[in-house]
């Protein structure tokens, strides 16, 4: 079976008696969708992004739910890139 990794851990530490054994390599990334023509509303939640980061909140909300470390990295690129849009 295949399902997103989130989903899986969580349903292997609820149901006990599965196990994950191998993830497979997607490169897929989450994102947060804004009209093309909300260029406020978008600096305003990559502003947000960068503090969450800079002050370690997001690593801790990440690692609560998710119960890994997130991909800062990907996610500081993700905002760059946005930001040279």
């Amino acid at each position: 079976m295949i399902i997103d990794a989130p989903v899986a851990k969580q349903q292997a530490e609820e149901l006990g008696g599965i196990e994950i054994v191998e993830k497979v390599p997607t490169d897929e990334t989450y994102g947060i969708a804004v009209a093309q023509e909300s260029t406020e509303l978008l600096e305003q939640i990559n502003e947000g992004l960068k503090k969450t980061i800079e002050d370690g909140s997001y690593a801790k909300v990440y690692e609560k739910w998710f119960k890994e470390e997130p991909p800062i990295e990907g996610l500081e690129k993700a905002i760059e890139e946005a930001e040279a849009k």
